[in-house]
């Protein structure tokens, strides 16, 4: 027997094809920039991995690109945070923070174990696709001599 969706669930379908995910790895996971930008502080799922790719800081900059890894092996990471429930309005806002130095592209993110999952969010150590900001100005704007750490960005 076929039946017709509820309204509930036909809102609940039309909400999630109106929202996004995005992995941000840089200065996006501070809350005080996602509020200014935002308003908000969406929900996030830290500990999120995108896998062979490299992060460096941006010269004269206070914040990283990524760049896919010379060869995709998996000990090339980058670790930041699964922001969710993302909307289209504020997916356009993050587009025009990372402007044309970056691409965003529907990468695959590797979730963290966890323990406390409300079933809103992926499983325990799943991958989900997520937008992501790729660098895109080129090597030579990067210092490729050390890795950009948030917490030195944090205390600056």
């Amino acid at each position: 027997m076929i039946t017709k969706p509820t309204p509930v669930s036909s809102a609940m379908a039309n909400r999630a094809a109106n929202v996004a995910t995005c992995f941000v790895y840089g200065t996006l996971m501070a809350p005080e920039v996602l509020q200014v930008l935002l308003g908000r502080v969406p929900s996030v799922i830290p500990h999120a991995i995108l896998h062979s790719h490299i992060r460096y800081p941006v010269l004269g900059r206070v914040y990283p690109g990524v760049i896919p890894a010379p060869s995709p092996v998996n000990i090339n990471t980058v670790k930041g945070v699964l922001l969710c429930d993302i909307t289209q309005r504020e997916l356009q806002i993050l587009d025009y923070f990372e402007v044309v130095d970056y691409v965003r592209k529907a990468l695959p993110i590797s979730l963290p174990p966890c323990d406390n999952n409300q079933n809103s969010q992926p499983a325990n150590g799943d991958k989900v696709n997520a937008d992501s900001y790729i660098w895109s100005a080129g090597t030579s704007k990067l210092d490729l001599t050390r890795d950009w750490d948030y917490d030195r960005f944090r205390e600056e």
